[in-house]
């Protein structure tokens, strides 16, 4: 009879389950009673939902798995502590001890990659120097979220000059400390709203699907708070040193303001025009090309706030014209915390004649065929709008592994995939 081998699995500082090597039958893995009976438990991965039922597979599963170090490391580890290191379970055993610092923090919070260096703990050197200038940088601020609120808005935003209703407060480093500054401020920090928590994870997630599609974005990441919540955090891109560069987004560019348009200035535009705009005061269409995939990209993501101020241009070059989009910035999933926003896009229409295509009146939202109509009028060729839906379709799966591997919550992170698989299937099952 074959022995079996358990392993308790702890998540949150609470036994959550047992993990179980059953000999040649395979793994089983079963939540503790205790665990679900707590209102507030929460599921270790999606792929393992809450239930009373063992689950069951003939491999070790994917999630814990998942945990393990590779290559020269978990060779390394396998030889000291004695083990096979093609024994992935007593490998787990042993090196990963599954407490809720190893199965929740081991994504570096630059790059949400492993952190396989246990002395780096939840950042890579290399990442911390991208994102910083230094690897030499405490990513835990001194400050913790009331003080933001209650002190340092009021003494260090009264000079800041960016816009937005987020609260938002210019930082650079000094030493290895993140500091607040009213003047030459390298980065910004961004921290979540009562109205809508985990709203910095969210972006930040959003901003490395972005990356993996070829777009260029802001670097950014996440640090704490003294209290240990998180923030958002983004390197600026509107200095070279000391120097300003020259950028305007689209309500600059086409004049609007609130008391020549309304309130809802930022929003009363067609896409179309944008794009039309961008060739005209670039003339490039590799610069329309690009804010086509930028518009793609955020209905993919459920990001129903891609408005006129997220749209930006900058370096003034010889002639008048500027040379390229500002990197991609302010791009969440919006439909994960206003599930009953009104519309899948921000400005008022797709097309400047206000026009629907046939699809989109069959279905009632856009499809692939509405955004090839879109880049046939905007001048993009066919060939290139299909080689991105192409690049969308084939790195799904990747796009899905980087949503589990960030920092939102458990419910955020299923609500968030449920949303891309839903635009997946606008996308390439009706389009």
């Amino acid at each position: 009879m074959d022995q079996i081998i358990r392993s308790e699995v702890q998540f949150q500082g609470k036994r959550a389950g047992e993990l179980s090597k059953m000999g040649r039958e395979g793994f089983r893995f079963q939540y503790m009673p205790e665990y679900l009976r707590n209102p507030d438990a929460l599921p270790i991965s999606l792929s393992l939902p809450l239930r009373t039922e063992p689950y069951f597979s003939t491999r070790l599963f994917t999630f814990f798995e998942e945990l393990l170090a590779e290559g020269p490391l978990r060779k390394t580890q396998s030889e000291t502590q004695k083990i096979d290191e093609r024994d992935s379970f007593s490998y787990f055993s042993i090196t990963a001890k599954t407490s809720s610092e190893r199965c929740q923090c081991m994504q570096c919070k630059v790059c949400l990659s492993k952190v396989e260096n246990i002395k780096q703990k939840e950042y890579h050197s290399i990442c911390l120097k991208r994102l910083f200038g230094t690897s030499h940088v405490n990513p835990v601020l001194d400050f913790d979220k009331n003080q933001f609120e209650v002190e340092l808005l009021q003494k260090f935003s009264k000079k800041m000059s960016i816009s937005g209703l987020q609260h938002k407060l210019s930082v650079r480093v000094e030493k290895t400390k993140i500091t607040p500054t009213d003047i030459e401020g390298t980065h910004i920090l961004k921290p979540a709203s009562q109205k809508f928590p985990g709203i910095c994870e969210n972006e930040h997630v959003s901003m490395k699907i972005a990356a993996l599609l070829g777009i260029e974005t802001a670097e950014c990441g996440l640090i704490s708070f003294k209290n240990a919540e998180h923030t958002y955090i983004t390197k600026r891109f509107d200095r070279e040193g000391e120097n300003k560069i020259a950028q305007e987004d689209m309500t600059q560019i086409l004049e609007k303001n609130s008391n020549k348009n309304g309130v809802q200035y930022k929003y009363k535009e067609s896409y179309e025009r944008v794009a039309k705009t961008i060739l005209a005061t670039t003339g490039k269409l590799s610069v329309v090309y690009r804010f086509y995939e930028r518009l793609v990209f955020n209905y993919l993501i459920a990001n129903g706030d891609y408005h006129l101020k997220n749209i930006s241009l900058r370096f003034m070059e010889a002639g008048g014209k500027y040379r390229e989009l500002t990197p991609l910035y302010d791009s969440v999933n919006t439909r994960i915390h206003i599930p009953n926003e009104s519309s899948d896009l921000a400005l008022e229409d797709l097309f400047s004649d206000g026009s629907f295509t046939e699809k989109y009146d069959q279905y009632g939202y856009y499809t692939a065929f509405d955004f090839m109509e879109f880049a046939k009028r905007i001048g993009v060729s066919e060939k290139a709008a299909k080689l991105f839906f192409e690049k969308i379709k084939n790195l799904k799966t990747y796009i899905i592994n980087l949503i589990n591997r960030s920092y939102l919550t458990p419910v955020l992170k299923k609500k968030y995939q449920d949303e891309l698989l839903g635009r997946y299937a606008r996308l390439f099952e009706r389009g």
